[in-house]
């Protein structure tokens, strides 16, 4: 390797003064290209990227903004029907989360004539009852049917409950 770099220093120092700020010119130049390939130009595009898909996102937040002012002003409350199965399951995953109960759910369906079916598991049984005295009394919501098991530990129930 030593032997390589005493050539480039004796065929550097034959070269003439104008040749070697030619030559030096060069491997700047070259150099300053290599970096803006392999650095710059990598790191604009990826700054690019992300600024199109920040406003993509962007435009997905104002969609999701103007839906939930829209399922907002549905009022259900004061004895005004829920609607559409979907704006109930919205409306319970709403009251559900609200409520902390959203991590005891095994399962939020839709069943027929309009009602929906909720399965928890090992959920408190207090925090249960408090919900859905809360849905009861700010919807204009029915329990049609619920079905509770102990589940062998104090406190702890596993519930299907139809809410229509």
């Amino acid at each position: 390797m030593q032997e390589k770099w005493l050539k480039m220093i004796a065929w550097w120092s034959v070269l003439a003064r104008r040749e070697q700020y030619v030559v030096g010119l060069g491997a700047l130049f070259v150099s300053l290209f290599f970096v803006y390939q392999l650095v710059i130009s990598p790191l604009f595009s990826h700054v690019d990227a992300l600024r199109q898909r920040l406003g993509q996102d962007e435009e997905t937040l104002r969609w999701m903004q103007s839906v939930d002012k829209a399922m907002d002003g549905q009022s259900l409350r004061d004895g005004k029907s829920v609607g559409s199965a979907v704006a109930l399951l919205a409306m319970l995953q709403k009251a559900l989360t609200h409520a902390e109960l959203s991590t005891f759910i095994v399962q939020l369906k839709q069943a027929a004539n309009g009602s929906v079916v909720v399965i928890f598991h090992q959920v408190p049984f207090s925090r249960l009852i408090k919900w859905l005295v809360i849905l009861k009394k700010n919807y204009p919501l029915q329990i049609a049917q619920m079905k509770v098991e102990g589940s062998g530990d104090l406190g702890l129930v596993d519930v299907e409950v139809t809410i229509a």
